[in-house]
C-alpha cells in the first residue's frame, strides 16, 4: 500500500487489488462494512498513522473512498474538521426537515469555531448521536417482546 500525508490529521491510503488480496477482504466487504471491510480500514488508519506519524485525535473522523485506475482505491482518512463539514454538507442531502435545521445551525456553529472549540462541539454531538443509536436500538428491542 502507498501512503500519502496530505495534511497533520489527513493521510491517504492506496491499495492495489493485491493489497485488498493480501487482508482477505474484497471491495464489496469494505462498501458494506462486514467485520472484515470494518478490520481493513481500521488496520489500514492505523497502518497510516504508524508510517506517516500522526496522532489521531478519535474526533471528527471522515473517509472518502475513491476508485483509482488500474483497480487501485484511495482510502482517505482525515480529522480535519473542514472536512468534517464537508461531510455534513452531503448529509444534508438525506436530512428530513427536522433534522435539517439544526444540522444547518450546527455546520454554521462549527465554521466560526476555533478548532479546539470545534473538536469539542464535535466530541460532544458524536456521543449524542450514539446515545440517540442506542436508545434507538433499546426501543426497537423491547418492541420485539
Amino acid at each position: 500500500m502507498e501512503y500519502h500525508k496530505k495534511a497533520d490529521l489527513k493521510v491517504e491510503c492506496i491499495a492495489s487489488q493485491e493489497d485488498l488480496d493480501f487482508f482477505g477482504v474484497t471491495f464489496d466487504d469494505i462498501l458494506d462494512r462486514t467485520p472484515q471491510g470494518m478490520h481493513f480500514l481500521k488496520k489500514a488508519k492505523e497502518l497510516c498513522a504508524m508510517t506517516q506519524k500522526v496522532e489521531w485525535t478519535n474526533v471528527a473522523y471522515t473517509l472518502n473512498i475513491t476508485m483509482l485506475p488500474g483497480s487501485r482505491v484511495s482510502f482517505e482518512f482525515s480529522e480535519c474538521i473542514a472536512d468534517y463539514i464537508a461531510g455534513l454538507k452531503h448529509s444534508l442531502v438525506m436530512a428530513d426537515g427536522e433534522t435539517r435545521g439544526p444540522i444547518e445551525e450546527f455546520i454554521r456553529t462549527l465554521e466560526h469555531s476555533g478548532e479546539e472549540d470545534g473538536r469539542r462541539l464535535i466530541a460532544h454531538f458524536e456521543q449524542n448521536v450514539k446515545d440517540v443509536k442506542k436508545e434507538q436500538e433499546t426501543a426497537k428491542d423491547e418492541n420485539k417482546h
